[in-house]
């Protein structure tokens, strides 16, 4: 795929796709239990730079949310597994907030 402005790109066909896919499933599927599984170690920590000052304000609230300037938020969670949670959180509620 190939980007040529904000809201448009270049794609493959339906069916080029699918075979990429079926090429990728069928390399994942091979790989099974040859891979150790990747562990992050904690404490981890995620900047999120907002498009407004508003949900930087809001996410500032919450516990083990740090604000550092008018637009960025510091998350630091103890672990990998919370941090997903805090992303999943922001996506919902930003998709709330929007509609």
């Amino acid at each position: 795929m190939e980007a040529i402005s904000t809201h448009s790109a270049i794609c493959p066909t339906p069916g080029v796709a699918l075979e990429r896919l079926r090429a990728a499933s069928r390399d994942a599927i091979g790989r099974i239990g040859k891979l150790e599984p990747l562990l992050i170690a904690g404490p981890v920590e995620l900047d999120i730079v907002l498009r407004t000052r508003t949900v930087a304000e809001w996410l500032s609230y919450l516990p083990e949310v740090e604000r550092l300037d008018a637009y960025t938020v510091r998350y630091r969670p103890d672990d990998i597994i919370a941090l997903s949670r805090f992303l999943m959180f922001v996506t919902l509620a930003r998709q709330s907030v929007a509609a």
